[in-house]
């Protein structure tokens, strides 16, 4: 009867857990509520989030009236943390709009948020964090950008900026425009990108069994290490450095000069358009 009392206690409090799950009641309303200044924003839970620029902090929720108290909204240290207090069933949209004030430095969404710019968002050294099964729509003009996209979170986005810096992990997947002189892109595991845009400077780093379709990113120089078995399409006016190794397969676009730092293993080269050879 020992051994057994931890698997009865569990099952009690499994059984507990469960019947505090609150029903949403289908009677949808707003609340607004002003906040404290802040600079970055972390969401968790499963929140349809709109955010924008306006003249005073605030936040709009838009959910089940009896669920308007089990979600919470505080700003600690200058970053506003919302997520659910309780697990509930809810039977409408939850959408939640925040307006900032001042600059925005950092978004870290988790679960199944999906956020949305509501308008052009610009910024100065922004950082951008997804988790779980969350979702990305954003417009954006920032001095830098570092983005990290973990598990299977989906980004959309159109973005400006002199620098951008992306990790791309596990089986997220981006699609984006992209405009920066210096783009510097780390891509594992199962993660996928399909990018758009032109850049001076790529410096692209693709692992594991990632797959990176840059055939419309044009690039005047980039950097290329491409090995295990991800799958690697790259668009170069002037001049490549690549590293191909393990099961990589690069596909290169444009007529670039080529200097192949290190050619090793099965990895697989191929030009893909007609004109002079890869090797001059």
């Amino acid at each position: 009867m020992i051994r057994k009392l931890p698997l009865i206690l569990l099952f009690i409090f499994t059984s507990l857990q469960a019947q505090e799950k609150i029903k949403g009641s289908r009677n949808v309303t707003t609340e607004q509520y002003e906040l404290d200044a802040f600079h970055s924003i972390e969401v968790y839970g499963e929140f349809e989030v709109g955010i924008l620029r306006g003249s005073r902090p605030l936040i709009e929720i838009e959910a089940d009236d009896n669920l308007h108290n089990l979600i919470q909204s505080e700003v600690n240290n200058g970053v506003l943390h919302i997520k659910p207090l309780k697990d509930f069933n809810r039977t409408k949209s939850q959408k939640i709009r925040i307006t900032f004030a001042d600059t925005l430095k950092r978004i870290k969404v988790s679960d199944k948020v999906e956020l949305e710019s509501l308008q052009d968002l610009f910024v100065k050294n922004f950082q951008l964090e997804t988790r779980n099964d969350s979702k990305v729509k954003l417009k954006i003009t920032a001095d830098t950008l570092d983005l990290t996209n973990n598990d299977n979170s989906k980004i959309e986005m159109n973005l400006k900026a002199e620098k951008v810096i992306w990790q791309l992990n596990q089986s997220s997947d981006i699609k984006a425009l992209v405009q920066a002189p210096i783009f510097n892109v780390d891509i594992y595991e199962k993660a996928s990108a399909k990018v758009e845009g032109e850049t001076d400077e790529l410096d692209l780093r693709s692992d594991q069994s990632a797959k990176f379709d840059g055939e419309e990113l044009a690039s005047i120089r980039a950097i290329v290490l491409s090995q295990g078995n991800s799958k690697n399409k790259v668009n170069v006016a002037e001049v490549l450095e690549l590293t191909a190794k393990g099961n990589s397969e690069t596909e290169v676009y444009n007529n670039p000069e080529v200097k192949l730092i290190e050619f090793t293993d099965k990895a697989v080269i191929s030009k893909k358009e007609f004109g002079r050879g890869i090797f001059n």
